[in-house]
């Protein structure tokens, strides 16, 4: 795997596309979802590119020049070189190269230093399809077909098992991968109710879960760990 797909923080970072067209235009699409000040660079835009500006102007800043040969870039965190003259993009890379600015070539992958992966998101889940930077179009297909599955997560159920996952790490709560585990496919209604007998617990025993005390008939509704019970060893390490 030459491209590892990772997460990078785009607040205050600058991005800079390269060309005007269509593609410039699906990649502005692609980042108005980060928070990335993207520039655009390019003798002529396409019709729907400046609409975005239009209806971003903090976000997308276009700025009519022609780009050559000569052209030099610098302050740019990242580049997304994307004309349609594929000379021109060799005189560009090597110059992205020679500045040592991140970079991503459209018309192939030559030595990209990074690629864009198609990204699904639902709620604080986000899924990166990626196809090796060879076949956006197989991404985008293999994305549809996910779409459906991704589609089935609850996002509210997410937010309330991270903050079980938080509360449980900040209790130093042995075994804590193995209870998120558990709760997973519980109900909202039950992880609420493990929620709130964890904030009720602060001044109980650190390793002692929420619901500990309750019959094997109550399990379900606590959304009680089997293995918790009688787990107070304040030495485990933490999982998950």
């Amino acid at each position: 795997m030459k491209y590892f797909p990772i997460s990078v923080d785009t607040e205050d970072k600058k991005i800079l596309i390269l060309g005007g067209g269509k593609v410039a235009t699906r990649k502005v699409k692609t980042l108005l979802d980060t928070k990335f000040e993207i520039y655009v660079i390019g003798a002529t835009f396409e019709e729907e590119l400046l609409e975005l500006s239009k209806d971003y102007p903090e976000r997308v800043k276009l700025k009519g020049s022609f780009v050559n040969r000569d052209f030099v870039f610098m302050g740019y965190d990242y580049v997304i070189i994307a004309t349609n003259d594929t000379h021109l993009n060799d005189h560009l890379e090597e110059t992205a190269i020679q500045r040592s600015i991140p970079y991503v070539r459209c018309d192939h992958r030559s030595k990209s230093s990074f690629i864009m992966n198609k990204v699904l998101t639902q709620g604080d889940i986000t899924v990166s399809i990626s196809a090796g930077g060879n076949n956006p179009t197989v991404a985008e297909l293999v994305a549809k077909d996910l779409e459906l599955t991704l589609s089935r997560i609850n996002p509210d159920k997410i937010k309330i098992l991270n903050q079980i996952r938080e509360a449980l790490v900040r209790k130093n709560t042995p075994n804590v991968k193995e209870i998120i585990e558990d709760l997973y496919y519980k109900e909202i209604f039950t992880l609420n109710t493990y929620l709130e007998e964890l904030h009720e617990d602060k001044t109980g025993d650190q390793g002692e879960q929420p619901g500990s005390d309750t019959n094997d008939n109550d399990k379900d509704t606590v959304g009680e760990n089997p293995s918790s019970s009688g787990s107070g060893n304040q030495n485990h390490k933490n999982e998950g």
